[in-house]
């Protein structure tokens, strides 16, 4: 799961990074969102959310280790996430090579 980026201090209990990733400075959080280090971010309860593009690289390097055998298939109890072709690169660019 890609942990989101948030601008909020961190409820009792939460770890920085096993909920979201917490940023000290709404300030860089709106000079990453600038610089389109995200792939979404908004407001909510004046306190800004997102999904940074290094989210997405770490999952896709996750995924890229479990689709070793061909095809592989995500599931939950919902029913198929989406199935992944084997991924022959060891880096995000040798899988971009080969799209």
């Amino acid at each position: 799961m890609c942990l989101s980026d948030t601008t909020r201090p961190p409820n009792e209990g939460e770890v920085d990074g096993r909920e979201y990733h917490f940023v000290r400075s709404r300030e860089q959080m709106e000079r990453d969102i600038q610089n389109q280090l995200f792939v979404e971010a908004g407001q909510y309860n004046d306190n800004l959310y997102g999904t940074s593009i290094q989210a997405v690289r770490d999952i896709a390097e996750t995924v890229c280790d479990i689709c070793c055998t061909g095809l592989a298939y995500l599931t939950t109890g919902e029913g198929t996430l989406f199935c992944a072709h084997r991924l022959h690169g060891t880096s995000l660019e040798d899988v971009r090579d080969e799209s």
